[in-house]
């Protein structure tokens, strides 16, 4: 089986900068809304005050897996989906089990390994 083109992939940096339920104030409130995923699949996402971890196949063009983490000082969970486009931006949904689900647009932020990010 022939690997996806990295640039395609989804493991990187990405750059969150639409949501369907948040402005960008709001997803930028704490540090600019992002969602990392590193070659070996731990992802991470944060916006606003809320932050979740999770892991995936990074060698897709596209993720669904379920999240654990934080909003404000509150345990948090839900699912997380994504896929990168033809032109590169990654778009998906983050849902809160029993609770909001908002779409999402991403951007890359750059092309280094992300297992040096994290």
């Amino acid at each position: 089986m022939r690997k996806s083109d990295p640039k395609q992939t989804i493991s990187g940096h990405w750059r969150i900068i639409w949501m369907a339920l948040w402005d960008q104030e709001y997803i930028d409130l704490v540090e600019p809304g992002c969602i990392k995923i590193s070659s070996a699949g731990d992802g991470e996402f944060l916006f606003g005050v809320v932050s979740g971890g999770f892991h995936v196949n990074s060698d897709s063009t596209y993720f669904d897996s379920t999240w654990e983490g934080a909003q404000e000082c509150d345990e948090a969970r839900g699912t997380i989906d994504g896929s990168v486009d033809t032109e590169g931006k990654l778009s998906g949904t983050i849902a809160f089990w029993e609770g909001d689900e908002s779409e999402f647009h991403a951007i890359r932020v750059n092309s280094r390994p992300l297992s040096k990010l994290i």
